[in-house]
């Protein structure tokens, strides 16, 4: 069956791609803060060796974000919001929940997404009331307008990729189809020849078994090579299935070409069949051809 390429906003992230997004986040929020500290008052450095730890821990998170996003998020929410409620320094340390939030509605989990930003902005307002004068109300405003974006984004991403997947298992569903008509042909073709064949035989021998043992065993041969041809014409058709690393059948599809096999395995049987050819021999199109020597 053909691979289908699995349509994406993005592509999937691997660990070192989640461990690239939380170093590099960690880097743009702690040379953030570390500006922020121009002009601020000073704190006890307990009290500022604990705020850097819940930067590490909020941007730490994101790590997981692809494996566990809801408690990744929870994680980075909850120290971003004791962050701003014990730290006198600002920082762009909203920016891990931001992308958490992301995650977390990309994964469908938009219930989440929204109770994890409202404690978010709870824990940004109890900042204000604390005296944080880098988080006002119109920056909570703003806060909650980039909440709702990636959000937003968030669950079209899921919903984008929700509709890829179906997309995908129409597709595999439609191919499986096709190939099980098509080992319907294969192998009800030979089937019935031979039943025929083998019927042919059976009478034969039960009829005048020393009479009918050449016959019989003439339709006998033909069944072992129409098997055998079923057996050849299945490892074709199954051969869509195979590996990308093996290499394809190199057999043409039998046709009207070898219709002299055809009615030389009916005549086997004691049939008496005849052949007319009009005109040349044409070309036609595979499937047609091939459709032709199964009727």
């Amino acid at each position: 069956m053909p691979s289908t390429a699995r349509s994406r906003l993005w592509p999937p992230r691997g660990r070192a791609a989640d461990a690239a997004l939380a170093g590099g986040l960690f880097l743009v929020v702690g040379l953030g803060t570390l500006r922020s500290l121009i002009g601020a008052r000073e704190e006890p450095w307990a009290v500022t060796a604990a705020n850097w730890l819940l930067i590490a821990v909020a941007c730490g998170a994101l790590y997981f974000s692809s494996r566990r996003p809801v408690p990744a998020a929870s994680a980075a929410a909850l120290a971003t919001a004791v962050y701003y409620v014990t730290s006198a320094y600002d920082g762009p340390l909203l920016l891990a929940v931001v992308v958490a939030l992301f995650t977390v509605a990309a994964a469908g989990r938009l219930h989440a997404a929204v109770v994890i930003a409202a404690l978010c902005l709870i824990g940004t307002a109890l900042g204000t009331l604390q005296g944080n004068g880098d988080v006002n109300h119109v920056a909570l405003f703003m806060l909650t307008g980039w909440f709702v974006a990636m959000i937003t984004l968030g669950g079209l991403r899921h919903s984008h990729l929700v509709r890829a997947r179906e997309t995908e298992e129409r597709a595999a569903t439609q191919e499986r189809l096709r190939i099980a008509r098509e080992l319907h042909d294969v192998v009800g073709h030979h089937l019935s020849l031979i039943n025929v064949q083998s019927a042919a035989a059976l009478r034969r021998l039960t009829k005048d078994p020393a009479a009918g043992a050449g016959q019989a065993a003439e339709a006998l041969g033909a069944v072992k090579a129409a098997s055998h041809e079923a057996l050849r014409e299945l490892r074709a058709t199954l051969g869509v299935l195979r590996d990308a690393g093996e290499e394809a059948p190199t057999a043409p599809a039998p046709g009207l070409a070898r219709i002299g096999e055809l009615t030389g395995a009916a005549r086997a049987t004691g049939l008496a069949v005849t052949v007319h050819r009009t005109g040349g021999p044409g070309r036609l199109p595979v499937e047609a051809d091939l459709a032709a020597y199964r009727i």
